[in-house]
């Protein structure tokens, strides 16, 4: 998975490691595009996923596996770019994915306890300003997934898709479309 903004892109890969193979969060930066790995997990035991950009602020997250790998925990994430940069644990249920960094706030997705991170789930905000995590709304739909965002809208696929509605990061509230 990569993200794209302005002058930097951040993605994720799998390399062999000195001790087995490995997760790798990296970084490239404009004019140089020298690749810097600024976080990495054994790869037998979590993975690093879907980087999100926006300037120097990147979030990102971290699916943790079972001995067994019959069940997992996912975790979103908050750093930057800067080398040995500080990392914070957004979420507190373990199904967090799909981050979003906005102007001001991380976003994600939490799918329902059980389901996968490709299910339908419902929406969360990290505001950066007040260090609070509040459900986002989504209404008119129950549930959502792959969402999408812009300078002030964000967007997904409902689960009912007859009805489609924008969240307003600058109203703080959802849009009917149709």
């Amino acid at each position: 998975s990569i993200a794209v903004h302005e002058n930097t892109v951040a993605w994720t890969a799998f390399d062999r490691g000195a001790d087995g193979p490995v997760s790798q969060l990296r970084i490239a930066q404009a004019p140089e595009w020298q690749p810097t790995t600024i976080h990495e997990l054994p790869a037998a035991e979590a993975e690093v996923w879907l980087p999100s950009l926006l300037g120097s602020t990147l979030a990102y997250m971290e699916v943790h596996y079972s001995a067994d790998r019959s069940t997992d925990e996912r975790r979103v994430y908050l750093t930057t770019t800067a080398a040995d940069a500080e990392r914070v644990r957004l979420d507190r249920s373990g199904r967090a994915t799909m981050p979003l960094v906005v102007d001001g706030a991380v976003l994600w997705k939490e799918a329902d306890e059980g389901f996968s991170i490709f299910n339908w789930g419902r929406m969360f905000r990290y505001d950066l300003r007040t260090d609070t995590v509040a459900r986002l709304s989504t209404s008119p739909q129950h549930y959502v997934n792959y969402p999408s965002a812009g300078g002030r809208f964000v967007a997904w696929w409902g689960a009912d898709s007859f009805r489609l509605a924008v969240y307003d990061l600058a109203r703080d509230e959802t849009r009917l479309v149709w």
